[in-house]
């Protein structure tokens, strides 16, 4: 598991101009998550996302416009190939921190299927069935 600390991110709401060209506040974002995260080789697999929000202030906001900036600026800096990875994403608000942070845990994800449980399929076929290396 890897756990990592960054800056409070814009909202999806500021995170687009036009569409699909990024802010100005977008691209500061990912630059300074880039610079704030280890340099490691990009994960691989389906992934799980465990997210704590500190926000700024007690104002109301939604916790999931926070998930696209954060997410995308973790694929920017090569923390995984594509954000496409994160299979689970659980997120909580936290207590409000001056400044305002996101805590992440990232972990690889465990499929967890009862149906196949009963079947008695082992955790070494569900992973090699996910993968496309164990054909029927």
């Amino acid at each position: 598991m890897i756990t990592l600390t960054l800056p409070y991110p814009p909202s999806v709401n500021h995170y687009y101009l036009r569409g699909r060209i990024l802010s100005d506040k977008a691209k500061a974002y990912r630059k300074e998550v880039y610079y704030t995260v280890p340099r490691i080789d990009a994960l691989k697999g389906p992934l799980r996302v465990d997210m704590d929000v500190y926000p700024r202030s007690h104002r109301r906001y939604d916790v999931d416009n926070l998930a696209k900036a954060t997410l995308d600026a973790l694929t920017h800096a090569g923390i995984w190939a594509d954000d496409s990875q994160v299979v689970s994403l659980c997120m909580t608000k936290r207590d409000v921190v001056k400044g305002g942070q996101i805590v992440l845990r990232v972990s690889r994800w465990e499929p967890t299927d009862p149906v196949a449980e009963r079947r008695g399929e082992t955790q070494a076929l569900r992973n090699a069935m996910f993968y496309g290396e164990h054909k029927p």
